[in-house]
């Protein structure tokens, strides 16, 4: 796996649960909001189990 998508997976995870909230308090719209808001959650996570598990950041 190339390592620079990595980094983007995560940034775009956290960029997804900022717009999510973002339409949760603005917009009301309140179940694309939490679907957006999990779907980056989970994008964030999955960046860092593959930086752990492959790379081998964050073994300090």
């Amino acid at each position: 796996m190339n390592r620079i998508i990595i980094p983007i997976l995560e940034v775009l995870g956290f960029f997804l649960a900022v717009c999510g909230i973002a339409l949760w308090l603005i917009h009301d719209l309140y179940t694309i909001a939490t679907i957006i808001i999990g779907v980056g959650g989970v994008m964030v996570l999955v960046g860092m189990w593959i930086e752990k598990k492959y790379v081998g950041y964050y073994e300090d």
